[in-house]
């Protein structure tokens, strides 16, 4: 063919060298899997094996030839290494040892015992093919519970290629063999060294397209989980703020709920003279429906009070429990006189609807109206004082100043 071995050989050493030394950059400079680093080290073994190789005239016969061809599988194991290692899988060590010992132990004696060259081609080639073979099979299985993607394919289809052609070496040696001068060695090295500087560069193209895509994915599912995340922190805070602001048998607002809320709405009645007023309800002879009926039945009634609130009020009116049985309604923009007709139908709303066994349970109410520059502890006050008269006049009625 005309091939210069020596130059092909040059050529084959300075592609193996660089696809050793990008991949060993990658791998250094992105801190990223070790795949890589494996890979770096097989493309080092070939750049070893083509020098001693091409070194043959000027070296023994254990570095030229035993220790040179040896470089050619312990290539491929490295590179199929990289690809369990990036796959996460477990690599055979033992085997491959064992595998590896097999083969220099089959060179040494092709090459001292009963010298043969065709051998020593088949016998490297049938292990190169054997290793690749495996790295087909793990580069075909899911990537991190995806299915092989397009550059997955790209690069079996390149191993694959590759694996042929070292079967075809093999067959063309074995009929050289049968029918001698049917082809030349040295020919076929040509071939093969040409062969093995394509390699070092479809491969390490298609193993860096694989690892991109999988970087690329990590960033899409850590950005897709840092959202959930995100949003599950908020969600727990919400939850976390709710628990700490709401009553947790009635789900009505506690006292630290009502404080934020009422200061908020002072600051408006004294900015812009919005009416205020709060409503302080007590359940009658609430005392009476424990002992009788015990507190499951009382929690019940405290439900399902304000439940019957939310029937009444509207949405920008609040309920808060402010201890035992009870509850103080904040109603904003509301003066006196609609504050007392909201208390009334409220009343009568829990005289008609909320029963024990057929025993009607009432309400007593104080409203009153925020006053000026009064302070809410002030406002407090006075409902609860009214709420006192609502009860010693008889209880289950609405008084209001």
């Amino acid at each position: 063919m005309g091939l210069d071995l020596h130059t092909l050989f040059i050529a084959n050493m300075l592609t193996a060298l660089i696809a050793s030394l990008v991949m060993l950059i990658i791998w250094l400079t992105s801190k990223s899997s070790g795949s890589l680093g494996w890979i770096s080290l097989g493309f080092g073994c070939l750049l070893i094996g083509v020098m001693l190789i091409a070194s043959q005239a000027y070296l023994p016969n254990f570095i030229s030839v035993i220790i040179g061809n040896s470089m050619y599988p312990l290539w491929v194991v490295f590179v199929w290494q990289g690809t369990r290692h990036f796959q996460g899988l477990a690599f055979p060590l033992n085997s491959v040892l064992l595998s590896l010992l097999l083969l220099v132990c089959l060179l040494t004696y092709y090459t001292y015992i009963d010298f043969d060259t065709g051998m020593r081609i088949i016998v490297t080639s049938l292990f190169v093919a054997i290793y690749s073979i495996f790295t087909v099979l793990d580069l075909l299985k899911p990537i991190h519970n995806n299915s092989p993607s397009i550059e997955h394919q790209y690069t079996v289809a390149i191993v694959l290629f590759f694996i042929f052609s070292m079967l075809v070496r093999i067959a063309m040696v074995v009929i050289e063999k049968s029918v001698p001068n049917f082809i030349s060695v040295d020919w076929l090295q040509q071939i093969y060294e040409l062969i093995f500087m394509l390699y070092s560069v479809a491969f390490p193209l298609g193993f860096l397209w694989i690892w991109q895509r999988h970087v690329e994915n990590n960033i899409v599912e850590r950005a897709d989980a840092l959202q959930v995340a995100n949003a599950l922190t908020d969600h727990l805070r919400q939850t976390a703020e709710n628990a700490a602001l709401h009553d947790p048998l009635t789900l009505a607002g506690n006292r630290s709920k009502f404080e934020h809320n009422v200061n908020i709405e002072r600051d408006r009645h004294l900015r812009h003279h919005h009416n205020l007023c709060l409503a302080f309800v007590d359940i009658d002879h609430f005392k009476l429906v424990n002992d009788k009926h015990g507190h499951d039945v009382g929690d019940q009634v405290l439900q399902s009070l304000v439940s019957l609130f939310t029937d009444i009020i509207r949405n920008i009116d609040k309920v808060y429990r402010w201890g035992g049985e009870e509850f103080i309604i904040l109603l904003p923009e509301t003066k006196l006189s609609e504050a007392l007709l909201v208390c009334e139908r409220i009343r009568k709303h829990v005289q008609l609807n909320l029963r024990v066994k057929d025993e009607g349970i009432t309400i007593s109410i104080g409203v009153s109206q925020l006053r000026g520059e009064e302070s809410i502890r002030e406002l407090v006050k006075r409902a609860d004082k009214l709420l006192y008269t609502a009860k010693d006049s008889g209880r289950n009625c609405v008084i209001g100043e």
